[in-house]
């Protein structure tokens, strides 16, 4: 059992290890602070974070899960470790780690949104478009999904309906310069090319 003195002395070594330069040292803190009281979930995470940057990947994602063990319920905690484990190109793991979020919180837009972008890194383009469909469900305004989807749409020659997210983008974000250089494109694949030169003298 934690007593509110080991509590106390973990939370110590953790403030410690954040102010110290030295890379050992602060690793002995987070290890010495986490091994007095395993539930400080910050000591974990950010040991974590410190395998991450020294290329101790293994160890990184040992570290991102234990802390998702014992915080199920915070989404933010799946995007980290969704994110980091795409910077070490775990697509696969990344995209394990997302569904789970989504069942914890089948409503939050957000998921389903990061779930494409790895599914966009895996070229898994058809169940990407359908997640962006997802997230567009649950968030209507949710423009950066639009333009993603617009994106993937294009890449499919299917132009009116990337068309259609493109303008709904802009509607949600008059003066989006990416999304007036995204419609161009499309509508140079229309051979709407009058329109197209209106967009690019937009830039």
């Amino acid at each position: 059992k934690i007593t509110d003195d080991d509590a106390k002395l973990s939370k110590a070594l953790f403030i410690r290890a954040s102010l110290s330069d030295d890379s050992d040292s602060r690793l002995a803190d987070l290890n010495q602070a986490i091994k007095i009281d395993p539930s400080n979930l910050e000591a974990i995470r950010i040991r974590g974070a410190f395998y991450l940057q020294n290329n101790q990947a293994d160890k990184a994602i040992e570290d991102f899960k234990l802390w998702l063990d014992n915080d199920k319920e915070n989404l933010a905690a799946y995007y980290v470790v969704a994110q980091s484990l795409v910077a070490m190109q775990k697509f696969d793991e990344a995209i394990e780690i997302l569904d789970k979020a989504a069942e914890v919180n089948p409503d939050e837009s957000r998921t389903f949104k990061e779930r494409a972008r790895v599914l966009i890194a895996q070229e898994k383009q058809e169940q990407a478009i359908e997640d962006l469909g997802k997230a567009i469900k649950l968030n209507g305004k949710d423009f950066e999904a639009m333009m993603l989807r617009a994106s993937l749409l294009l890449d499919q020659e299917k132009l009116d309906e990337a068309l259609g997210d493109v303008n709904k983008a802009l509607e949600l974000q008059p003066g989006l310069i990416g999304a007036y250089r995204l419609r161009s494109f499309i509508y140079s694949a229309q051979e709407n090319f009058e329109k197209a030169i209106e967009d690019i003298q937009t830039l």
